[in-house]
């Protein structure tokens, strides 16, 4: 049955507070070799950016045909190219994790106990795969879905364990970390994963209607929070446009941090939430009856958000918030596919006084870099007077926001330090 015991000693790792001090990249699978050249200009300005400050624990999975030594020389030749990308980047490489796990066709017996193929690839989106917690101890576990989400990521919170030596957490609730913000204590929770949950639930108690408030419940114990609010609308939205929504349509994209970010507190003690905002200056379409209608329903689901912060949360017990608003470029494509441009992507510190967001720079060849330009400016204005320091990576994210990803999406926090 659906039974959950949760550990209220532990807790999860905030997406605002605490220093991040390890960073999670996942090297997608299929790579039949991993190059320096492949290597600087995927991770390169990342590690410029986050710089000595961070320890990077990098996973990388190969594909190839072979025996054992040829493994072993690709994963010699794979970790060569992580330490000459890391030392070409001014930092020293045995202070970073990097793990060239054996593929599972070297354990045929294991492959077969999973079900799963031999030739088992992750993907490039580290954010996804877990939520990570902590005790007070400092004691860290990935909290994993039993029934992951997405197949290909259900062998990386174990060939990070083994890494790492950090614990593994299994959970029966659906999970992911793109759809979860944590602050201090409290979170947001896309209400995707509400209704998936929901229904989960309710199957296996026998098809027995549940409410809300026992999911809320649920994963209260299980994130170690005592406040939880879900972001979305109860019913399904849509768009004249194709935009990523995912298999459930209830939010207006299909996870949080595309469209949210959690900032820091003001000085009434509110926590600062910065959420997207479209205006016709950032949409990119030939079509222009299609890009008015899409910015009146766009404008409309994330005004709906905004109520939620301004209407409902402050009836309910917990933070209250104050809202500001980041720019969302799109691009609508001749398919009619939204290709969202997100700032709102992005990982954020906050430590004795120091704020500090990474966010994803945008220069896409086939459009006009002014109002990318624009929305920078913007956004680094409001972060100044906030007194955050904003690193706008330079990283050629237009090319991730095509899978629907950016820089977030490519990172995961496994470990903060906090200062009381």
């Amino acid at each position: 049955m659906f039974s959950l015991a949760g550990n209220s000693s532990w807790r999860s790792v905030s997406s605002v507070y605490g220093k991040i001090d390890t960073l999670l990249l996942t090297y997608p699978g299929g790579a039949g070799e991993v190059t320096f050249d492949m290597v600087k200009k995927r991770y390169g300005p990342m590690f410029l950016a986050f710089g000595d400050r961070v320890k990077f624990v990098i996973l990388v999975n190969l594909k190839f045909d072979g025996g054992k030594n040829k493994f072993r020389r690709l994963a010699r030749e794979a970790r060569e190219s992580f330490e000459g990308a890391l030392r070409d980047s001014h930092l020293v490489p045995h202070h970073h994790v990097i793990c060239v796990p054996s593929p599972l066709s070297f354990s045929n017996l294991k492959a077969r106990k999973l079900k799963i193929s031999p030739k088992y690839n992750h993907s490039e989106w580290a954010q996804d795969a877990f939520a990570v917690l902590n005790r007070p101890d400092g004691t860290t576990a990935l909290l994993e879905p039993i029934y992951q989400l997405h197949s290909f990521n259900a062998m990386v919170a174990e060939q990070v364990a083994s890494a790492t030596g950090i614990l593994i957490k299994p959970t029966r609730l659906h999970l992911e970390g793109g759809n979860l913000l944590v602050g201090d204590d409290y979170a947001f929770v896309g209400r995707n994963l509400l209704e998936r949950n929901r229904l989960e639930i309710s199957h296996e108690k026998g098809g027995r209607p549940v409410m809300d408030r026992e999911v809320i419940s649920l994963m209260k114990k299980e994130l170690g929070v005592h406040y939880l609010y879900f972001i979305g609308q109860r019913k399904e939205i849509s768009f004249v446009v194709d935009v990523p929504q995912g298999k459930e349509k209830f939010q207006p994209v299909f996870h949080l941090d595309l469209f949210l970010t959690l900032g820091c507190k003001n000085a009434e003690g509110a926590e600062v939430v910065f959420l997207a905002e479209v205006r016709e200056e950032f949409i990119f379409d030939q079509d222009q009856d299609r890009k008015t209608k899409f910015l009146q329903e766009f404008r409309a689901a994330l005004n709906k958000i905004a109520r939620q912060f301004k209407k409902d949360f402050p009836k309910l017990p917990g933070p209250r918030f104050e809202l500001k608003r980041f720019p969302l470029p799109i691009q609508i494509d001749d398919k009619g596919k939204a290709i969202l441009y997100s700032y709102n992507n992005s990982q954020v510190e906050w430590f004795m006084g120091i704020k500090r967001m990474y966010l994803p720079c945008y220069r896409p060849p086939d459009l006009d870099n002014g109002p990318f330009i624009k929305a920078e400016k913007e956004i680094k204005n409001t972060l100044d007077g906030l007194g955050f320091q904003s690193t706008f990576v330079d990283n050629a994210f237009d090319r991730y926001v095509e899978r629907n990803g950016s820089l977030r999406c490519l990172t995961k926090v496994l470990k903060r330090t906090y200062f009381n």
